[in-house]
């Protein structure tokens, strides 16, 4: 089971660091097998819900998804459908209308990689759905 210490100290006092509180809760019993320090994510790293997502043309694996970025207004506008919707290219063979989703927007750096707009099959996409893996909190590429 993974616990956030931010979350624990919203619902406890604790007057102890990450440390001290590993080692309390070892000798309670309670075994810590590993401490992860995981970034804050830039924030230009949201969530959106996709409102569409259908096949691109010419792929037999990406999809087109519209997505609503709510009121998020750090982004440049010119990149809007008129409906104020962004266009997202993904390989996720899981993205569906209706679906809330981690969008890294253009300019979002992720590890090594810069997030830009780019056309893929001819379809311009202006950001990326993101999986765990791709935003460094696991393995997993779901």
């Amino acid at each position: 089971m993974k616990i956030s210490y931010n979350w624990l100290k919203d619902y406890i006092d604790l007057d102890l660091g990450v440390e001290q509180l590993s080692d309390a809760l070892t000798f309670s019993g309670i075994e810590v097998e590993a401490i992860t320090e995981l970034k804050a994510l830039p924030e230009t790293v949201i969530t959106a819900r996709i409102i569409s997502a259908e096949p691109v043309p010419n792929s037999d694996h990406l999809r087109l998804c519209k997505v609503d970025i709510g009121g998020y207004t750090l982004i440049d506008s010119s990149i809007l459908n008129q409906d104020g919707s962004l266009d997202i290219v993904c390989g996720a063979s899981n993205s569906r209308s209706g679906m809330m989703a981690v969008l890294a927007l253009p300019g979002t750096v992720l590890g090594e990689i810069t997030i830009q707009s780019a056309k893929l099959r001819g379809v311009i996409s202006h950001g990326m759905l993101c999986s765990e893996r791709e935003l460094g909190l696991s393995d997993n590429h779901d």
